[in-house]
């Protein structure tokens, strides 16, 4: 019988997302380190062939994002007799009553269920004292590509004079109390009529379509975007709610000024700003861009330890 099963997906097969490219880059370090795994991408594979492979496989690593999902492969992997490490990707108690009510079972049912920011581990231990908080970033192997138009034209910019932030949104999504996630609509608005630049990494296409004709600088190809990164002056996080944000770690482990809402927990370094707030965003670009030295540890040793452990 093989030792670990990941159940998750991956950027080619549900675009490009903070779980997506998460586990891509697990898959990337685990091979890089030789460790044993096979991955079941449960958005292209039957059910019938993924309860076979869980079937086979002693240890199951959960990465999915909808709470019934999530509830529905724990019950399955418990009743099998398997070992469960269930990866919460975002905020614990984002959700309404009973998708809240979902994830708390899903917590109790993991051998170790892991949680990205400090908020959601308070919660966790509660309800499983076996939680562990692990950061959700993964450092890069690649950088990966962009596009070399928006490149030369974020060069082109700098060059001028112009300062260019960096944005991104997975997808045009809102929480249960109709805010936008992401924060975008908010954005576009608030830089229409100033000099620095927002740059939108749009892969799902929906904001570039609401705004055909405009004059806004919006990548749509898929696209890495630690390679704009490399580029920017800065980056910008508009978000309702969050987790431990992929693009948020990234931004700091390049160096980069990191201005984010306080919605949430968030690593040290960061510049913090209020939801959809003209004001407190005004105030946050004024603030002093100076990045401090911020070690970002590579979580994946720590995620390997919690394999090791289900083995005794």
């Amino acid at each position: 019988m093989n030792q670990l099963l990941i159940i998750g997906t991956l950027p080619e097969t549900a675009g490009i997302g903070g779980v997506t490219v998460h586990v891509q880059r697990l898959l990337e370090w685990l091979d890089a380190k030789g460790a044993e795994y096979t991955l079941c991408n449960y958005k292209s594979l039957s059910l019938r062939k993924q309860i076979c492979m869980i079937m086979q496989h002693k240890s199951i690593h959960l990465h999915v994002s909808h709470p019934a999902l999530r509830v529905m492969y724990a019950l399955t992997v418990k009743l099998m007799g398997k070992k469960l490490v269930f990866t919460i990707h975002g905020n614990l108690g984002r959700f309404n009553w009973f998708g809240n009510l979902l994830d708390k079972l899903t917590v109790k049912l993991s051998d170790v269920p892991i949680v990205i920011n400090q908020q959601s581990y308070e919660k966790a231990l509660r309800w499983n004292k076996r939680a562990q908080f692990i950061s959700a970033f993964i450092p890069p192997v690649k950088d990966g590509k962009a596009p070399e138009w928006a490149i030369e034209k974020i060069d082109s910019l700098r060059k001028a004079g112009r300062i260019v932030f960096s944005t991104n949104a997975s997808a045009c999504s809102y929480t249960p109390d109709g805010e936008e996630i992401y924060g975008i609509e908010f954005l576009i608005e608030f830089f229409r009529n100033r000099e620095e630049v927002l740059v939108i990494s749009d892969p799902s296409g929906k904001y570039a379509n609401r705004h055909k004709g405009e004059d806004l600088f919006i990548i749509t190809e898929p696209h890495s975007t630690c390679a704009l990164y490399k580029h920017v002056n800065g980056t910008i996080r508009n978000t309702a709610t969050d987790g431990d944000s992929l693009s948020v770690r990234e931004s700091l482990y390049f160096g980069l000024p990191t201005i984010v809402t306080d919605r949430v927990d968030r690593p040290n370094g960061c510049i913090l700003f209020h939801y959809n707030d003209t004001a407190s965003l005004a105030k946050a670009l004024n603030e002093d861009m100076t990045v401090p030295n911020t070690e970002i540890s590579n979580p994946v040793e720590q995620i390997i330890t919690v394999y090791n452990s289900l083995r005794k």
